[in-house]
C-alpha cells in the first residue's frame, strides 16, 4: 500500500471533514489506528440544514496498519466511532487521496485489512482467496459512484472465481483477515516456428 499523508488525528470518537478529490475523481479515505483500538468509520452528512449518519465505510480492528475505503461524494464528513471492545484511550489518524493514486491490480494483490485498488484490464475471472472470516468485494466507477457487490463471503476460508468487469473500475475489499485477489496474466506466449 502506498502510504498517504494523514493530517487529521484524534483520540476516541471523532468527526473529520472530507477532503474530496478534485473534479470527478473518487475519494479514498485512509485511516490508521493503534493495536489497542477498534473503530467503525461511517459516512456523515453534516451541514447547517441537515445532519445524518450514513453507511459504514470500513472497520479498523486492533491493528496499527492502515485501512482504505471509498468515500461517496454525498458525505461531507466521516465519523470515527470507537467500538466497545477497545481498551483505554486509543488514537487514530486520517487522510484522503484521489482514487487514481491507489495501486493497480495487474496480477496478484494481497492484504489483511480493507483496501481499494484500481483495475484497468478487460473483463476477467479473478481468483479470490479469503482466510477464516468474512469478506465483501465491491466494484465502483473511478468516480466512486455505482457501487455494486461482486462477492460476499460470510465465513471463510474461501477460494473461488469472481467476475471482474472491464476497467477502469475501483475494487474495494472489506475484510479483516488475510485475502488475495489474482487476475490472469495479460501477456501471451508466442511460439515462432
Amino acid at each position: 500500500m502506498n502510504k498517504i499523508d494523514l493530517p487529521h488525528s484524534g483520540w476516541g470518537n471523532g468527526t473529520v471533514p472530507v477532503e474530496h478529490a478534485p473534479g470527478d475523481d473518487g475519494t479514498v479515505l485512509e485511516i490508521q489506528g493503534n493495536r489497542l483500538g477498534g473503530y467503525n468509520v461511517y459516512g456523515l452528512v453534516d451541514t447547517p440544514a441537515h445532519l445524518e449518519q450514513g453507511d459504514r465505510l470500513c472497520a479498523v480492528h486492533f491493528t496499527g496498519g492502515r485501512v482504505r475505503s471509498i468515500v461517496p461524494r454525498r458525505y461531507t464528513h466521516v465519523k470515527i466511532e470507537k467500538n466497545s471492545r477497545s481498551a483505554g484511550i486509543v488514537w487514530w489518524k486520517v487522510g484522503f487521496c484521489s482514487a487514481d493514486t491507489c495501486p493497480e491490480l495487474r496480477d496478484t494483490i494481497r492484504g489483511s485489512c480493507p483496501d481499494v485498488v484500481q483495475y484497468r484490464g478487460p473483463a476477467a475471472k479473478a481468483l479470490l482467496e479469503v482466510g477464516k472470516g468474512y469478506a465483501n468485494l465491491y466494484r465502483s466507477g473511478m468516480s466512486g459512484k455505482g457501487r455494486r457487490e461482486l462477492k460476499r463471503v460470510s465465513d471463510g476460508p474461501f477460494r473461488g472465481a469472481v467476475e471482474l468487469p472491464q476497467g477502469p473500475v475501483l475494487l474495494s475489499i472489506d475484510c479483516l483477515v488475510s485475502w488475495s485477489l489474482t487476475v490472469p496474466s495479460m501477456t501471451r506466449k508466442v511460439n515462432c516456428a
